[in-house]
């Protein structure tokens, strides 16, 4: 798990710049202008559609192939995703709660650093969650504009949130009660990916 954990840190460091760029653009983009949190789901669903490209790169290069001559399980390979998925969404989570608490400064808005967190937490685990089980069933190809679209659907959906209340969430919806919500559906999502791909056949 841990070497795997290792490999995906390298692939995105090395085959996503792009991605670090986008953020960095972001965050400084968010850090200076002071309307700009309707940015802040960007920096909370980008990284977790980070690990659904990692599998699309994946399946290009032969890795799927290689790996099935490993002494790695194919549920702990997707296990492995899901919980590098986890970790991407935690540290995009922590720099939006980052610039959150910078607005405090500027008397924009009332900083609630639990329930910030949670509520990003909440909206960038749907990310992997929906995309996961599409790449693994579809294929790199075909779960590349699958994934395209339900990232546009779901930035608008929160966008829109964001700029109608200022907050990812909307105000009467329990921040207590969606996360371990989104909690139980990103295991679903796990356990019929690793059903999915158990049952894939993988040809180079």
């Amino acid at each position: 798990m841990k070497a795997l954990l290792q490999k995906d840190f390298y692939e995105t460091v090395t085959s996503m710049r792009a991605v670090f760029l986008v953020i960095l653009i972001f965050t400084a983009v968010s850090l200076l202008t002071p309307a700009s949190s309707i940015i802040i789901p960007y920096l909370v669903i980008l990284p977790g559609t980070t690990v659904a490209t990692i599998l699309n790169l994946e399946e290009q290069n032969g890795w799927m192939v290689y790996a099935g001559t490993l002494p790695v399980r194919r549920r702990t390979q997707v296990m492995e995703k899901y919980l590098y998925g986890a970790l991407l969404v935690a540290g995009g989570s922590l720099l939006a709660l980052l610039i959150q608490w910078t607005y405090t400064f500027r008397g924009q808005a009332e900083f609630q650093p639990a329930v910030s967190f949670l509520s990003y937490l909440s909206i960038g685990l749907m990310a992997p969650a929906l995309l996961l089980p599409f790449a693994y069933w579809l294929g790199a190809e075909k779960g590349r504009y699958i994934t395209m679209f339900l990232v546009i659907g779901i930035v608008m959906l929160v966008l829109t949130q964001s700029r109608d209340s200022g907050t990812i969430l909307p105000a009467s919806v329990p921040v207590w009660a969606v996360f371990p919500a989104c909690v139980v559906i990103y295991l679903v999502s796990m356990f019929l990916s690793m059903r999915i791909y158990e049952k894939k056949e993988l040809t180079r």
